[in-house]
């Protein structure tokens, strides 16, 4: 029993932390489960109209189960592709800041490496 509680618990942060990198998984998580709810709505139409004895609107239902499905494919499609350019654009900012070499404010020939005279020494204790 523990056993298993740990294993679930491993699952569980491995997929929040891969939830959270992944470019395409929270997508493709979030599509799959909406056509499996489309396809449950569409199966609980048929059944509701094989008890009527009515084929009346059976011909919409596929009709808008399909396209909902391409729709829904379309999006996490888009949504992918969306995802993946602004983590490159971020990716390419952050390496270009980097490769950037950072401005000083200090004067032109000042050298901090160097040891201070004791005259900077005096000059840099604060007033008594």
């Amino acid at each position: 029993m523990l056993g298993r509680v740990i294993a679930w618990s491993a699952f569980a942060v491995w997929l929040r932390s891969f939830w959270r990198t992944s470019t395409w998984f929270s997508p493709v998580v979030v599509a799959a489960l909406t056509i499996v709810l489309i396809s449950f709505a569409h199966s609980e139409y048929l059944d509701l109209a094989a008890a009527a004895q009515t084929n009346q609107h059976v011909t919409l239902s596929f009709v808008l189960k399909w396209g909902l499905i391409v729709v829904v494919s379309l999006v996490t499609f888009f949504a992918v592709l969306r995802k993946r350019s602004r983590k490159a654009n971020a990716t390419s900012a952050t390496t270009q800041n980097e490769q950037q070499p950072l401005s000083s404010q200090l004067p032109e020939g000042v050298d901090l490496n160097r040891p201070r005279s004791a005259a900077e020494r005096i000059l840099d204790e604060p007033p008594p």
